[in-house]
């Protein structure tokens, strides 16, 4: 049981859960309807696309890197299929396929220019963010693209079953694929790869291929995250996901994932996202003037994201220095 309990203690997500917990208590006593079915699917409906954001961004910071073009490419995606649906006579399927080769084809341009070129992810995926959001800008320079077809809104606003919204329905695949994939050797060698990239690499790991399957993964996170916006706001909106690949590393730093690669898990950033994604509910519900919630909403995220990094040290600081003193009861 002592076993069980440090082990959940030395969980690097559990920051981020009881931040997010905390924070849902505050929004349940200040807002007794917040937990109330409807509403709280539709919370769930509207974080999704930038929750989906903060998966893709987790792997591609476990394994070393930095993705902040996700947000420009789901803008990408929305503005195209929006674009599609309204201008042309194209399935409905087909134009999904095409936003899905869209997230896949950017996700794999930015592995193929951090993994096999070696330019560093910062500046290669400012460069590709860049790209995709002038593609968005230039297919749509204003919102529109009303012609989203009734099927793909209602499935998007659906609740399956009474008890499943699409939301859920979607994370879930999401989480899904990146649990099987980390069981898989190809997702220990991203943690190897995150970890030390020098041993991963003398160690025979292909260092390359791990770099770019993280990406891919990461544009197909785009991808989900596209296909609900698009459902979600039923037009295009070549400007909807600017911010969220910003908020999304905030996210996953809050969420417990190492800003050098090789730790953490979905879970956490799982956690981070949904509590960057409630903070503005909190700050409604604490009745603060308009012109002071984004400078309260900011705040908040710095204070979460000071936070979860002391945790982070201090039990850093403390396995040290129990290691420290095991080794010295052991000396003889």
């Amino acid at each position: 049981m002592k076993d069980k309990i440090k082990k959940i203690g030395k969980w690097s997500s559990l920051p981020a859960i009881v931040l997010l917990a905390v924070l849902f208590a505050y929004n349940g006593i200040l807002n007794p309807g917040f937990f109330k079915k409807t509403t709280f699917f539709t919370f769930l409906l509207s974080s999704t696309p930038m929750v989906c954001i903060v998966i893709g961004v987790c792997t591609c910071k476990i394994v070393g890197g930095i993705d902040i073009s996700l947000g420009n490419l789901l803008s990408l995606i929305n503005v195209t299929m929006a674009y599609l649906f309204s201008s042309t006579d194209m399935a409905a399927p087909l134009i999904i396929l095409i936003g899905l080769l869209i997230g896949l084809g950017g996700g794999l341009l930015n592995g193929i220019c951090i993994g096999v070129l070696r330019v560093n992810p910062l500046l290669a995926t400012f460069a590709t963010s860049s790209v995709y959001w002038g593609l968005a800008l230039w297919i749509m320079p204003t919102p529109g693209g009303y012609g989203v077809p009734r099927e793909l809104i209602s499935f998007v606003n659906r609740t399956h079953f009474g008890i499943l919204p699409t939301a859920v329905i979607a994370l879930a695949i999401l989480v899904i694929l990146w649990l099987v994939y980390m069981k898989s050797i190809y997702g220990i060698s991203i943690y190897g790869i995150g970890g030390n990239e020098q041993s991963a690499y003398v160690s025979g790991m292909n260092v390359a291929q791990g770099k770019v399957l993280a990406h891919v993964f990461g544009g197909f996170c785009a991808f989900v995250g596209g296909l609900v916006a698009t459902g979600l706001i039923a037009s295009g909106d070549p400007n909807i996901g600017t911010e969220f690949s910003l908020k999304a590393v905030t996210a996953v730093v809050i969420g417990g994932v190492a800003l050098s690669g090789g730790e953490g898990d979905v879970w956490g950033a799982l956690a981070g996202g949904f509590f960057l994604s409630t903070i503005l509910i909190a700050i409604i519900s604490s009745k603060v003037p308009t012109f002071a919630q984004n400078f309260a909403n900011y705040s908040i995220m710095l204070c979460g994201l000071v936070l979860a990094v002391v945790i982070k040290l201090g039990a850093e600081y403390y396995r040290t220095r129990a290691k420290r003193k095991q080794s010295e009861e052991v000396r003889p």
